[in-house]
């Protein structure tokens, strides 16, 4: 009854080349056993394809570079004012990549920040990748939307994390407000928060409105 963790399949063959000149090829993960771990990294691969057929495609500059979040509320019990989240995007082959750096934070506060990954979330969907017909968030709002998510942890804390997206600003920047109001378990500023792979399931609330849960998430 040990755990066993979850294990990669061999890469599937590629399919063939779409009419947007993308071709895939998918991996499957073995379901883990006995509280074993979950396999880490992506589970399809998309790449180009370098056919007679296929022009180079053209760069789409349809979401923005970067984007500045501004941060507030209160956090364990503590007025949060006057931080901000910078973030930088970049392609990163068939990827975008989204880093991001805080500023103007307490030394008091630094505990609080390994959980910044929660803060992240309208970046990620406003900067997508688009494949022929998916659209990312921002194509569909131009920036301006508003998110609420709530976080549960295990030792009892909850996090509401609500974000208000005001567009970009005339360097092309996405302008986020961000509150956070709740508790968050205390660690080491040194230490890592990692998000396991997880599954969301989406559902239309309203003709401008989608309610989102996730599972498997930790």
């Amino acid at each position: 009854m040990c755990p066993v963790d979850g294990k990669w399949s061999a890469w599937g063959p590629w399919s063939q080349c779409s009419s947007s000149c993308l071709r895939q090829r998918q991996r499957l993960c073995s379901k883990p056993l006995y509280g074993g771990k979950p396999c880490i990294g992506d589970n399809i691969q998309i790449e180009k394809c370098y056919t007679a057929d296929c022009q180079k495609l053209p760069v789409m500059n349809t979401a923005p570079k970067s984007a500045s979040l501004r941060i507030s509320g209160e956090l364990n019990g503590e007025k949060v004012e006057g931080m901000y989240l910078d973030a930088d995007i970049t392609q990163d082959g068939p990827k975008q990549l989204v880093t991001a750096t805080v500023k103007d934070i307490l030394k008091a506060q630094a505990n609080w920040f390994p959980y910044l990954t929660f803060l992240m979330p309208p970046l990620p969907w406003n900067t997508a990748s688009e494949k022929e017909k998916a659209n990312n968030g921002y194509t569909l709002t131009n920036g301006n939307f508003t998110e609420e998510s709530r976080f549960q942890f295990a030792t009892g804390q909850e996090l509401v994390v609500r974000h208000k997206g005001k567009g970009v600003d005339k360097e092309g920047a996405l302008k986020v407000d961000i509150e956070v109001v709740g508790k968050v378990p205390m660690i080491q500023p040194t230490a890592s928060v990692v998000i396991s792979p997880y599954t969301e399931d989406y559902i239309q609330t309203g003709p401008n409105s989608l309610y989102t849960s996730s599972r498997s998430f930790s």
